[in-house]
């Protein structure tokens, strides 16, 4: 892992940067279409296309970090995160930009690492032995992160309190917390298995200003989480709640979109229903701590966490996959994608209680024609949020329709009033994932591009405002 004068001076461009937020998109800077396939020496140089006064440079990409021993098995690099918890007060953590984590999103052998882009190195602090589901240990008496597989781990996300948490997206998935994520090898980076946090196929995982923690089931029939910890601040032993609308009367064992569940309310008042007690004992006939069927070996089904929430008539939703929280209007307010139901949901948080609503889907206006977005926008996955608390929406699309869109809500409703093309991308076989901004340079963001068919994931970012000798 050998040092590299040029992130030096990424790095010391980054820090010049002027700290304005971003603007939102109005008629004549949003694009008006998705970028179209580019050969491998744009996907390079140049991936995506931006709005009027945008730069994009190349932080780094999986081939150059490979040549100085990133593990062979450590592509798909998804939702990465820096070293602050995102939309963090500007200022308060002075190292923000200074270490980026980075998840693989692999089905065997998968990881987590941490970048350093003053130097170019890179430390692994978690790291799967191999073997694919069959292999990983669903006991947590006997988990031993030095020595266990750990398989499509998706997420990670900088906590309020200094650590980072991360989760496999596949069935009988766990979640996992560094508590040391600056440590010098994986040896003492003080992983842990957070067990009482039921098992589900985790994606989107958030804090909101009391430090509870919000999750999503990436699953056809998947529900909303929030786990409220006994003691602030440690996350090994808390209380399960899950989302339950109110007036929600179809089957919550069935897909969203199932003839029972078709026409049933899934917006509206809303409650937090306890999954298990104050202390992460089940409430439920099912326990949702099973993370592999009795008889199967250590083959884990995921299904224990999901069925538990069926039970309490926990509201399903279309593949759940990213959550964000924001201010609006002195509420928190939950954002999450529901990636088959081509929507974003925004929930007002109000303790116990919650509100649901609809917040972007394909009847809301495209800024560039004036009309219903409409099949241009598809398969919304991840979300971010910016310094002034634009809501923005990933695709999980490649070419030529892979976009991030804007989402302007312009009287605080929890309805978004227009959205945008803030960025579209050309990379043959990838999607956009990880899109993140710096809390300390709010006009700075950062993205992924995933599993590209070159192989060469890349971790670009993205910027608004170059002055004289800062990056081109």
């Amino acid at each position: 892992m050998k040092y590299s004068q040029r992130f030096v001076a990424i790095s010391a461009a980054i820090t010049a940067i002027p700290a304005s937020a971003v603007p939102p998109l109005a008629v004549g800077t949003a694009l008006e279409a998705s970028k179209q396939p580019v050969p491998i020496e744009i996907e390079q140089s140049r991936p995506f296309d931006l709005p009027p006064g945008y730069k994009q440079v190349k932080i780094i990409d999986r081939d150059t970090l490979t040549a100085q021993g990133l593990p062979a098995t450590f592509g798909n690099w998804d939702m990465v995160a820096f070293s602050a918890p995102e939309n963090a007060p500007q200022g308060a953590y002075p190292n923000a930009g200074r270490a980026i984590f980075i998840p693989a999103e692999v089905g065997n052998g998968a990881g987590l690492f941490r970048y350093e882009v003053e130097t170019g190195r890179f430390v692994t602090l978690m790291q799967g032995i191999g073997g694919g589901n069959a292999a990983r240990n669903p006991d947590p008496a006997s988990f031993d992160p030095l020595n266990d597989e750990f398989t499509r781990l998706d997420p990670a996300t900088y906590t309020p309190f200094g650590t980072v948490v991360t989760g496999e997206e596949t069935t009988g998935g766990r979640l996992f917390e560094i508590t040391r994520p600056f440590a010098a090898d994986a040896a003492g980076a003080g992983v842990r298995w957070l067990d009482k946090v039921p098992a589900i196929a985790h994606e989107g995982v958030r804090f909101d200003a009391a430090g509870a923690l919000y999750v999503v089931d990436e699953n056809n029939s998947g529900s909303v989480y929030k786990y409220v910890p006994l003691t602030p601040g440690d996350l090994g032993v808390g209380q399960t709640f899950v989302l339950a609308v109110d007036a929600f009367d179809g089957n919550p064992a069935e897909n969203w979109d199932s003839a029972a569940n078709a026409t049933a309310r899934r917006s509206g008042a809303a409650t937090w229903v306890p999954l298990t007690d104050a202390v992460g004992n089940a409430l439920t006939a099912v326990d949702p701590f099973i993370y592999a069927d009795a008889g199967l070996g250590v083959v884990p089904t995921g299904t224990a966490g999901r069925a538990a929430a069926d039970e309490i008539n926990g509201t399903p939703y279309g593949r759940p996959e990213d959550v964000v929280i924001a201010m609006r209007g002195g509420v928190e307010v939950l954002y999450f994608t529901a990636t088959s139901e081509d929507a974003v949901y925004a929930v007002a948080l109000n303790g116990d209680s919650a509100e649901v609503k609809v917040f972007v889907d394909r009847s809301t206006i495209d800024i560039a024609t004036g009309e219903a977005v409409g099949t241009p926008f598809n398969n919304p996955d991840n979300l971010a949020i910016d310094a002034d608390g634009h809501l923005y929406v990933i695709e999980d699309q490649e070419p030529a329709s892979a976009d991030v869109w804007q989402a302007i809500d312009d009287d605080g409703d929890l309805v978004a009033d227009r959205i945008g093309r803030w960025l579209t991308h050309g990379v043959p076989g990838a999607e956009p994932t990880g899109l993140t901004f710096d809390p300390n340079v709010p006009n700075r963001a950062i993205i992924s591009i995933q599993h590209p068919a070159s192989g060469n994931d890349a971790l670009w970012q993205v910027t608004l405002g170059q002055r004289k000798g800062q990056l081109k």
